[in-house]
């Protein structure tokens, strides 16, 4: 930890415990770091129906609706991975928080890899079923590195989720 970043955690500890004109003390975490940890939630609540809901179908044939599907819940982790590095990179996560969610995010990226590695579809979609398993892949290894990364990695990863992000939506709206 850099100097400078332990006297602004040394004044922000200082400020939460100083009393207020209510005289009372915020308890609860930042609005800010309270959405990012909701967002992220939802997120992986999301993937994991939609994960749940593709796995059921027992290797079948994904339709033209469920490959959107996988393209929207991709888009998701990748836009998740995108905002959770951003945070990082300006400080309103801490590492311990990154590198858990980052963690979470990765596993349902894998998931989302194997379950589009395994996915059969029609002749005419596979070119985009496979354009989702790459971009799976990376999307994955993006996450993975992320709990681990410097400031500068961060930065980059997060341009990278973020334009997979892109990526995704595009082959999403192709569905349409």
């Amino acid at each position: 930890m850099r100097p400078w970043d332990e006297e602004a955690l040394k004044d922000e500890q200082i400020k939460r415990l100083e009393p207020t004109p209510g005289g009372r003390r915020p308890s609860a975490p930042s609005r800010e770091r309270w959405s990012v940890s909701v967002r992220l939630e939802v997120a992986l609540v999301l993937v994991v129906v939609v994960l749940f809901g593709a796995g059921c179908g027992g290797g079948g044939k994904l339709g033209v609706k469920a490959l959107s599907q996988e393209s929207k819940s991709l888009q998701s982790l990748a836009a998740e991975g995108a905002l959770l590095a951003e945070d990082a990179v300006f400080g309103k996560t801490t590492r311990v928080y990154t590198r858990e969610h980052s963690s979470d995010l990765c596993k349902a990226a894998s998931q989302a890899e194997a379950s589009l590695r395994a996915a059969k579809t029609e002749p005419a979609f596979e070119p985009e079923l496979r354009r989702l398993a790459v971009l799976a892949a990376q999307v994955r290894a993006d996450l993975n590195r992320l709990g681990g990364a410097s400031k500068e990695e961060e930065r980059a990863i997060g341009l990278e989720l973020q334009a997979s992000a892109q990526e995704s939506q595009k082959i999403s709206e192709a569905f349409k």
